[in-house]
């Protein structure tokens, strides 16, 4: 059995559940092959990210626009397993691929946010010379050649404004839409991309329509499609999307994935708990009032970039 990654997570905030771990499975056939360069959206305390650097070996950059969330984030990544420099019990054999992490705290939808992550990027060895290459400061300009990203992983705000809202600033900001509008986080995607580049994200099922709609808009195409339910007798909760720039291909509707077999919802279909049992994640969880340690961001300055 994996072992379980540990993941630091506000205890008064939102804590990552069953969507970030379907998310990550029904990306995983779009990373496996060959290590990418990974950007985590809304990334929270970073378990999306952290696991495609960890089970993937991408180079991943993560932005969460929350500073004790982004911090927490830098933390999970400074003690992931693919983390070498950090992680005394890391595996350092020098021919395993390995991954990397790192966090911004950022506005997503910020004029400057996408310079920001590509000099980041550049600025991060590639798998072959992760202990050794030096790190440029990811405010230094970079050459035109720098990379882009090849794909854009997210479990975005979808809830509407209409829903009854927390006074919680913390889950106001990751839960809905209004704070990281569909439309705008898409159009920013493509200043970030690769001429080919792809979107993986989640959202409503009830909201397809729109979704396939604002993402011809910015010129991407839905190339898979999966539905998630409940239950075979219930109607989908979410959708699960991978979408190309500039792809002629044919959309491809993946076979429905069931969560539960009962409607008690406490038993795990064979595949859902597959994908908790490779998955595997261990939560702990602090208040956002207890992390008052200044010296933590400096601790978590290789992780960890403010954007200014």
């Amino acid at each position: 059995m994996a072992k379980a990654l540990r993941f630091y997570q506000l205890a008064d905030g939102y804590a990552y559940n069953s969507d970030s771990l379907l998310l990550l499975d029904f990306a995983a056939q779009f990373c496996k092959n060959t290590p990418k360069n990974i950007l985590d959206m809304g990334a929270g305390c970073g378990i999306l990210g952290i696991m495609c650097a960890h089970y993937f070996h991408a180079r991943v950059v993560a932005i969460e626009c929350q500073p004790k969330v982004a911090l927490l984030a830098a933390i999970n990544a400074k003690t992931a397993p693919f983390n070498t420099q950090f992680n005394p019990h890391a595996n350092s054999e020098p021919s395993k691929p390995k991954g990397s992490c790192q966090v911004l705290c950022a506005d997503f939808l910020d004029k400057a946010t996408p310079q920001h992550a590509l000099n980041l990027l550049a600025s991060m060895p590639s798998q072959e010379h992760l202990a050794q290459s030096p790190r440029i400061h990811p405010h230094t300009p970079q050459p035109k050649s720098s990379p882009k990203f090849d794909l854009l992983l997210s479990n975005p705000p979808f809830y509407h404004d209409s829903t009854l809202k927390s006074t919680n600033e913390f889950l106001r900001q990751a839960r809905y839409e209004s704070q990281l509008p569909l439309q705008a986080w898409i159009h920013q995607s493509k200043k970030l991309l690769t001429p080919r580049g792809a979107l993986v994200f989640c959202f409503q099922a009830s909201e397809i329509a729109r979704v396939l709609e604002a993402l011809k808009q910015e010129s991407f195409t839905c190339e898979t499609l999966r539905l998630v339910y409940p239950l075979q007798s219930k109607r989908a909760k979410l959708v699960l999307i991978y979408a190309r720039l500039d792809s002629k291909a044919k959309l491809c509707i993946e076979p429905p994935l069931f969560t539960h077999n009962s409607p008690e919802q406490s038993d795990f279909t064979q595949e859902v708990a597959q994908i908790y049992a490779t998955y595997r994640t261990h939560s702990i969880k602090v208040y956002a009032q207890d992390i008052v340690d200044s010296s933590l961001i400096d601790k978590c300055g290789e992780i960890l970039t403010f954007a200014t």
